[in-house]
């Protein structure tokens, strides 16, 4: 029987029943919040980001709920919150924002006006900014490589990857943010060869790369329409929470063609920066490449950490 409640309308934004449980609240926000960002520009109507985001604060915390539920929204007061930090801190993303950036499609929802038309121009500006301040970012941090301090900026590197992986998908953030280090910094190395043979077969690998986190991006949002369909509301805590990872999962696929994309096109700024002496982007590179196997030698750790627990 479907519980009876005062107000349905943040059930109806997030498209749940009254009697949902938290489990199936919480599936339902990632979903729709990413869905609504997904349409953002377009011809259809996305419902609010923000109201998605009101609605799940409201009925992820018991307390608001109850209230909710016997008097409806006019008795709610509820705490101030950031639409778009509430979504990014699901990711671990905030933590991860000197080296990543703001994402895109949060990016266009700031550009977004009333009626979701986006200035796609504005958007353009703001990545610009967003990959010049991740460039000077990462710039700052090989210059302890470049300066032959090898040993701090190895032991900063490790001290801030075992920082981040302690974050919601840090691990895999690392991962990611790593393979791209290792291939952007070999492809740049390449073209500083006598012939350029190597970076010019690496682009070739790169191009491949690409194709494949496209693919696993179109893939993982085919896969996140299906688990929209799961209900768990009569599931265990160990089924709901089995279901909700794989939630993430996919939508950390979907965002993380954005990551990917953003900072191949970071590193190559870096390593070819013309004001920079030949000697010193050649250190880039290399530092590029120490940097991201730390990375990701970090992220397998806390990979196989989480897969024994």
């Amino acid at each position: 029987m479907t519980a009876v409640v005062k107000d349905k309308d943040f059930y109806d934004v997030l498209g749940v029943r009254p009697d949902a449980s938290f489990a199936e609240v919480r599936k339902a926000y990632y979903i729709q919040s990413t869905r609504a960002l997904e349409e953002l520009g377009s011809d259809r109507d996305a419902v609010n980001f923000n109201k998605i985001a009101e609605a799940y604060q409201v009925l992820s915390d018991k307390k608001l709920r109850d209230l909710y539920d016997e008097s409806g929204k006019t008795s709610l007061v509820v705490p101030e919150f950031n639409a778009c930090e509430l979504y990014t801190m699901s990711f671990g993303h905030k933590e991860f924002g000197p080296l990543i950036g703001e994402l895109t499609v949060v990016t266009a929802l700031a550009c977004s006006s009333e009626d979701h038309s986006t200035n796609l121009k504005q958007v353009k500006e703001i990545q610009l900014t967003r990959e010049n301040a991740l460039a000077r970012h990462l710039a700052d941090l090989l210059d302890v490589w470049i300066v032959g301090d090898e040993e701090r900026f190895v032991e900063n590197a490790i001290q801030e990857s075992e920082r981040l992986s302690q974050v919601p998908f840090g691990a895999q953030m690392l991962h990611l943010i790593g393979g791209v280090y290792i291939s952007v910094g070999k492809q740049m190395l390449g073209y500083q060869s006598p012939f350029g043979i190597a970076g010019r077969m690496r682009v070739i690998t790169e191009k491949f790369a690409i194709f494949k986190s496209t693919f696993a991006a179109i893939e993982a949002a085919a896969e996140l329409k299906e688990l929209e369909n799961v209900d768990l509301t009569e599931a265990s805590t160990s089924e709901a929470d089995v279901v909700l990872d794989k939630v993430l999962s996919r939508i950390f696929f979907i965002n993380a063609l954005d990551i990917e994309s953003t900072l191949r096109k970071v590193c190559k700024q870096v390593c070819s920066e013309e004001s920079v002496v030949e000697d010193a982007r050649v250190g880039r590179c290399v530092g590029l490449v120490k940097l991201g196997e730390i990375f990701q030698a970090s992220g397998m750790t806390s990979l196989e950490i989480e897969e024994e627990n």
